[in-house]
């Protein structure tokens, strides 16, 4: 849950410095390229067990398979099995995306950055 509410802050304050730096100061859109690549940051580790914790933090791999509630809050859960050993759980596989995708962005906004930068020279 923290994870989820650190990147959603730092993309909005990465979003505010791009904007000031387009109208304002060039610097800004390096500020934002560096909030964006700790956004994405925040996204590691890619657990494997990921899909078998609560949202609480309880680890719910020896939850019997009968149960659906959390022992730990009451709060319902929902396992989700993988088709192979292995393989990453699906939320596991969009946060990777989306740490692809942020990684992808602060590159293009330091390239924008170092090409508004050298052109004004």
């Amino acid at each position: 849950m923290t994870r989820k509410i650190g990147t959603g802050v730092l993309l909005v304050a990465g979003g505010i410095c791009v904007l000031i730096g387009f109208v304002h100061n060039q610097f800004f859109i390096l500020a934002g390229a560096i909030i964006v690549l700790c956004a994405s940051a925040l996204q590691f580790p890619f657990r494997e067990e990921e899909s078998w914790e609560c949202s609480c933090g309880y680890d719910l791999s020896y939850l019997h398979k009968t149960s659906s509630l959390c022992p730990e809050c009451g709060k319902q859960t929902n396992l989700e099995w993988t088709a192979q050993p292995g393989a990453l759980a699906r939320k596991t596989v969009h946060r990777l995306y989306l740490t692809v995708i942020l990684f992808i962005i602060s590159v293009m906004l330091s390239v924008l950055f170092a090409g508004l930068r050298f052109s004004n020279l």
